[in-house]
């Protein structure tokens, strides 16, 4: 398989919701591409360190309230239940 994906350093603000936490990069590129074309919104990767181990965040939107990061939350319960809400402005 190959992937096109460009990477940008991001400072993101508002509210997010996270979908899930991975170690293996190829699942997550995977999962933020099909996310994105399926939701249509922007898809952001926290990248976490913990015991010298790598984990990435999958983060879906950047909304500019907590109610609508809630609403969206909604849509994705069936898929991903675990979802729960960002602040990206206390990260």
């Amino acid at each position: 398989e190959f992937y096109d994906f460009e990477i940008t350093r991001l400072k993101p603000s508002g509210f997010g919701v996270q979908i899930g936490t991975y170690q293996e990069l190829v699942n997550l590129m995977r999962l933020a591409e099909n996310l994105k074309s399926s939701y249509k919104k922007q898809v952001t990767v926290q990248v976490k360190v913990v015991n010298s181990v790598k984990y990435y965040g999958l983060i879906i939107g950047q909304f500019s309230s907590r109610t609508k990061a809630e609403q969206f939350r909604e849509r994705l319960r069936k898929k991903f239940p675990d979802a729960f809400i960002i602040d990206f402005n206390k990260l």
